[in-house]
């Protein structure tokens, strides 16, 4: 029986559309869903980083649009924090359990679009979509950068061919070899002295003697980089009077959390075959690595990968066609198991101030049934988790309670997650973030309104009242009414 369920599911959900912008083949609406497109829908959370690829300007804005899978709109649904020279951190509560969407992220300056990132494909919820967005927005200068990547080799590799990469400014017409290597040394690639916010073009080649025997795609690429791709098959057939055995290996990556002791098997059948064959069996962890050594060199096969929860297959990657020997094959897997966020904010009590100057401050998580263990994130900015990133067990009690020191009048920015595992190390097996608390020590709190009078029963005297729903109005009628009323 074949292990390969080969039914696929695509989801249609619900749109946002105000304002539209269309520049360089992008279309972003900006505004809200109206009333009557309101349906009863589970939230879910999706959430990555953004990784910056050259130079941005100061005063650009980047902006998260998503679209439902296989439609041509795309909606911008929430502006993304950034700092200069880091990765930005982003997190968006409103998509729908169950939907599959794709997202990119756009970076306007004022109201114009100045480029947009590569877009991902993946069903809500989900986590550490990585989406890569190359800038020319600033200016090149004098000072270097570097650009480096992974060289993804498959097919038979003679032992005495090289790799070599070559590169060239964006424009030029000839390229220039600047480096060789040997195909061992040819999974990890950089190139170095290159112009900060300068935009290159490279590409990978196999060497046999004089022969090219193969050739990856041009990469465009901004610089500084890192974590870019270069794909290479090679066209050399080895020799059939004996099988020569090979290796095929890659990571998993899963979309959403998972059950404890669950596993992803990978799956193999020579290309033209019906049944698939486990290869391999390892942890349902996100980012983990496979290997399956029992391939042949030059042999097409069909692989796969399947997540099964309780000793049942779960949900399945996308299928592909690898020439072995090859590394770096990447499977995506969407878990398909929905946590919902939790509702409530974090509440905050700022108890005293230290000798430093900064306030202890007490955060309260409200408690999740079941949960057993929750995840703080405190920053200095929304989506940031650079003052606390804490993963705790739960106390058992009705809330959680933690203990933080703050700078005294600073804002900082507070969510919290939980997770039904007792070891929920990878993030994927969290929930979404809860709505975020923004607060300050020593707490402000707002001067209260006088809202009308109201009869003391104890006096019988009328007093001014702060409740939205006084008795009686704040005026001198308001007044004389309630004076009669007490006597």
């Amino acid at each position: 029986m074949s292990w390969l369920r080969t039914n696929i599911w695509y989801f249609v959900g619900l749109g946002l559309a105000l304002v539209m912008l269309v520049v360089m083949g992008v279309t972003v609406y900006f505004g809200g869903m109206d009333e009557g497109d309101a349906k009863s829908v589970v939230s879910a959370g999706m959430s990555g980083e953004v990784h910056l690829r050259g130079v941005v300007s100061e005063g650009s804005r980047l902006v998260l649009a998503v679209r439902e899978f296989d439609t041509e709109r795309f909606d911008a649904v929430m502006d993304i924090d950034y700092q200069l020279g880091e990765n930005a951190v982003w997190e968006w509560n409103g998509a729908e359990s169950g939907q599959t969407y794709e997202v990119r992220v756009v970076l306007l300056r004022g109201e114009e679009v100045v480029t947009y990132s590569n877009t991902v494909s993946a069903t809500a919820p989900a986590s550490q979509i990585s989406l890569v967005l190359g800038v020319t927005d600033g200016v090149a200068s004098e000072q270097e950068a570097t650009v480096s990547g992974v060289l993804e080799l498959s097919g038979y590799i003679p032992e005495s061919s090289m790799v070599s990469l070559w590169q060239r400014f964006e424009g030029e017409e000839e390229f220039v070899k600047v480096v060789d290597m040997t195909p061992e040394q040819g999974a990890n690639w950089e190139l170095s002295g290159l112009e900060l916010g300068g935009v290159y073009e490279v590409r990978g080649q196999l060497d046999l003697g004089e022969k090219i025997v193969g050739q990856s795609g041009v990469l465009r690429v901004v610089a500084p980089a890192s974590g870019e791709m270069l794909r290479m098959r090679s066209a050399v057939v080895p020799d059939r009077t004996v099988d020569k055995s090979a290796t095929i290996s890659g990571q998993i990556r899963l979309n959403g959390p998972v059950d404890e002791a669950s596993t992803v098997v990978i799956l193999q059948r020579r290309t033209g075959e019906n049944d698939y064959a486990a290869v391999s069996r390892i942890p349902a962890v996100n980012g983990s690595g496979w290997s399956w050594s029992g391939a042949v060199a030059s042999r097409s096969y069909e692989m796969t990968a399947v997540l099964q929860m309780a000793g049942e297959n779960s949900s399945v990657g996308s299928m592909q066609t690898v020439v072995a020997p090859a590394v770096n094959k990447t499977f995506v897997i969407d878990t398909n198991l929905s946590f919902e966020p939790p509702l409530a904010r974090p509440k905050v009590s700022c108890q005293e101030r230290e000798d430093s100057g900064n306030w202890k401050a007490e955060l309260e998580l409200v408690k999740i049934e079941g949960a057993k263990n929750y995840w703080l994130s405190l920053g200095s900015s929304l989506g940031r988790a650079d003052v606390v990133n804490d993963r705790v067990a739960a106390s058992g009690d009705e809330t959680q309670k933690l203990v933080v020191s703050v700078p005294e009048g600073e804002k900082r920015y507070a969510r919290y997650a939980y997770g039904y595992c007792l070891n929920c190390l990878p993030t994927q097996n969290y929930s979404s973030f809860s709505p975020t608390l923004v607060f300050e020590c020593p707490e402000k709190f707002p001067t209260p309104v006088v809202q009308g009078y109201r009869c003391d029963q104890v006096t019988n005297q009328c007093v001014e009242t702060v409740e939205k729903r006084a008795e009686y109005a704040y005026t001198s009628t308001g007044l004389e009414l309630c004076q009669a009323g007490c006597e």
